[in-house]
């Protein structure tokens, strides 16, 4: 063999390999890039007042860990009505209402306006938060200060197993994701409910499930946003 022919030998194993070297660099590259995102970190809802004319929190703030292994949701929020029960949601939108959700103008945003903007409910925030409806009348009661401070923990796979069963009621506004979803909590609102009986509701106020409509009444929400 000469050596013109022995050049263009090499010269064809080389191409061959660095075709070899891109080819496996691209999979690579497309592989990363089709890998599920974790959605794991620590997640934070500054709370803030709704219905001030009826219950103001001067200041509220949760807290969401969601790690490989567990879930815990802790609260503080100060200023409330003193005595009230409190219940508290993630919803499954990523909005707060406004004063333009007031839809029949009687200066109360009711749970049913806040539902048609903030979505159903994902994850009651009661004494069992690893299944939606197991604990759900509970709420944290505010002290003579109107302070109350709140921590429940779950594993992650009790939750994610509950939040992923058939829904067994399509009206009761509690919600369900599906198995190939995530819970994105930086997609996700918080929402304080409660005032005091003493005081003074317009009737046309609903009220919510079977709840007194004082208990009903949202008095804070916050978007859950990723802690940096």
């Amino acid at each position: 063999m000469n050596f013109i022919g022995v050049m263009l030998i090499f010269i064809s194993l080389v191409t061959l390999i660095s075709c070899g070297k891109k080819e496996s660099l691209n999979k690579k590259f497309v592989s990363l890039e089709i890998m599920p995102k974790k959605d794991e970190g620590i997640f934070i809802a500054n709370i803030l007042p709704l219905n001030s004319n009826l219950s103001s929190i001067s200041s509220g703030k949760m807290k969401i860990i969601w790690d490989t292994q567990m879930f815990l949701s802790e609260s503080k929020v100060v200023g409330t009505d003193p005595g009230v029960k409190h219940l508290q949601f993630i919803m499954s939108s990523s909005q707060c209402p406004s004063e333009e959700d007031d839809l029949n103008q009687d200066s109360v945003i009711d749970m049913n306006e806040l539902l048609t903007v903030s979505g159903d409910i994902l994850v009651p925030l009661d004494s069992d938060v690893s299944e939606q409806l197991n604990g759900i009348d509970y709420g944290p009661i505010s002290n003579e200060m109107g302070d109350y401070i709140y921590r429940r923990s779950s594993s992650r796979s009790d939750l994610l197993n509950d939040l992923t069963l058939p829904d067994p009621d399509f009206y009761d506004h509690i919600g369900k994701i599906s198995e190939n979803d995530k819970l994105d909590f930086n997609k996700r609102v918080v929402v304080v409910l409660g005032v005091s009986a003493e005081k003074e509701i317009p009737q046309s106020v609903k009220s919510f499930w079977d709840l007194p409509v004082e208990l009903s009444i949202p008095i804070g929400c916050g978007k859950l946003e990723e802690s940096k």
